[in-house]
């Protein structure tokens, strides 16, 4: 008697927890793309819900190198597009000093569309 209570118990919350909706979770698109055959540049992409935070580390004609970031919002056709800019600082190895950062300059734009080929 008791297993046979258990059992409908079990049944019943399997059966409850069945017909409570189901949240269906967003693809992650959080990566580093690089490839060897294109050294030169690369892009490093964080996502939170419907945000983007990327790095790109790009390196110029004269083999310096120069990195600019891009704050990407999802917006009401899938894409996430925002601000891009050329950001500077202290060299790694020195203590952080306030006078090398410049504000961030717009310098334009940035679009990450996802497609079924990258989902």
């Amino acid at each position: 008697m008791s297993f046979s209570v258990r059992r409908s118990v079990g049944a019943a919350c399997v059966a409850m927890l069945a017909l409570l909706p189901m949240s269906a979770r967003a693809i992650d698109y959080t990566d580093l793309w690089w490839t060897p055959a294109e050294a030169g540049w690369g892009v490093n992409l964080v996502q939170s819900d419907n945000f983007m935070f990327l790095t790109f580390f790009i390196y110029g004609q004269d083999n310096k190198p120069t990195w600019y970031t891009a704050q990407l919002s999802l917006d009401n056709t899938g894409a996430y597009s925002g601000g891009l800019y050329a950001t500077t600082g202290t060299y790694y190895n020195n203590p952080w000093n306030t006078g090398d950062a410049i504000p961030p300059t717009l310098v334009g734009s940035a679009q990450f569309k996802p497609s079924a080929d990258n989902a």
